[in-house]
């Protein structure tokens, strides 16, 4: 009863802060605004001239993404705020979302902006390298880390922020060091079928054809 009377008071908190949206200056210094909240369905896809694959299909307001699942991945469409990719042994994990503390000024997304906030996220990391990524025709800066978030426990990261008309998309990719060449492949496959809708709201679905 009283852990039902805690979800209760918290689902009626939340519902209260969302009547109201405070101006930027009545917010409290440090006020870090929760990300979009949007919801996640997969889509199975076959026919004549197409080889059978798997949608994420991603809806936020009047905007919709997409990209193909690889195969034998798991995807979760449990979280409000991402959508996760997950091999059968989890040792690769991608997650998909719209970062809310950064903004892309003119449709560019500035990569210091990007780094700052990769750091702050997570400030055991060390950053490797820092290159460009292109998806869905946007451009956007990509970095690739190291991090430990356990003892004897050695993680490889590569993050990518490109700008769109819902915010500034992350793909976000996690694996262990021993799969990091299939990670990559994998997170590159995501970027390359990755689609967005226009302007009238239109999403084309990403398929792959049997000829070209």
């Amino acid at each position: 009863m009283a852990i039902k009377l805690l979800r209760y008071l918290s689902l009626a908190a939340l519902l209260g802060l969302a009547a109201h949206r405070p101006e930027a200056s009545e917010l409290p210094a440090g006020f870090m605004p929760l990300a979009p909240s949007f919801e996640t369905q997969v889509i199975s896809q076959s026919g004549p001239g197409v080889f059978p694959t798997r949608c994420a299909q991603i809806s936020l307001g009047t905007n919709k993404f997409a990209f193909l699942v690889p195969e034998e991945f798991r995807v979760d469409t449990s979280k409000p705020a991402k959508t996760i990719v997950a091999s059968p042994d989890f040792t690769r994990i991608f997650t998909f979302s719209v970062n809310p503390w950064i903004e892309a000024d003119a449709g560019e997304v500035n990569a210091e902006t990007c780094r700052g906030a990769l750091l702050a996220e997570h400030p055991r990391a060390v950053i490797l390298s820092e290159t460009g990524v292109c998806a869905n025709n946007q451009s956007g800066p990509l970095f690739e880390l190291r991090w430990n978030p356990a003892t004897n426990l050695v993680r490889v990261a590569r993050v990518a922020y490109v700008p769109s008309r819902a915010g500034v998309l992350e793909f976000n990719m996690v694996s262990s060091v021993e799969k990091s060449a299939e990670a990559r492949a994998d997170f590159n496959f995501i970027l390359l079928t990755f689609r967005a809708s226009g302007p009238d709201g239109k999403l084309a679905l990403p398929c792959l054809y049997t000829k070209f």
